[in-house]
């Protein structure tokens, strides 16, 4: 499956640089088409990268849930990823002429992207991460978990309201001084 993801995810990509090509030879004053002509052509085109992008996101980091229902709704949700891009190529290149109402691949093409990352959501929802169990040495998970996430995001945060109160104390200062 992950090979799958990489491959579908490659051709989309080529396919989002060829159907980019086309747009710029069919349509050369796009700038000075309608709205929402314009808009839905674009549109249909970004979602041919989304689409590709995320299949080729997932087939770098997919890792097959055990054997059960976890591995069920992983390999749905895999089917309606890769199944996105075949929809959303097939919208870029029927709707625009159907008119902006008649929308219906682009729907199920992007529907299908949200099922998908929904269900394989669903398959690691309370699954732990073979790292956090493996680092567990003096504290439990929970406190270094919370610990690189107060560093992380914490840290800057803290900076960043720090500079903002002292922004906010000068501003103050000089207005009462003028």
């Amino acid at each position: 499956m992950k090979r799958l993801h990489q491959a579908v995810g490659v051709v989309g990509l080529i396919v989002f640089v060829l159907t980019g090509q086309y747009l710029r030879r069919r349509y050369p004053n796009i700038d000075e088409m309608g709205d929402g002509m314009r808009m839905m052509l674009r549109s249909r085109h970004l979602y041919i990268m989304l689409a590709s992008a995320l299949n080729l996101g997932l087939g770098l980091y997919f890792t097959p849930r055990p054997a059960g229902w976890r591995r069920t709704v992983q390999l749905i949700g895999s089917g309606l990823i890769l199944l996105a891009p075949a929809l959303l190529i097939t919208a870029f290149f029927t709707e625009p002429q159907q008119g902006v109402l008649q929308t219906q691949w682009s729907h199920y093409g992007l529907y299908a992207i949200f099922g998908g990352v929904v269900l394989h959501f669903i398959s690691s929802a309370g699954q732990s991460r073979g790292v956090a169990r493996r680092i567990v040495v003096g504290r439990n998970t929970k406190q270094r978990r919370f610990d690189h996430f107060a560093g992380v995001v914490g840290q800057p945060l803290v900076a960043t309201v720090v500079a903002i109160g002292q922004t906010a104390v000068i501003d103050a200062h000089e207005m009462k001084n003028s």
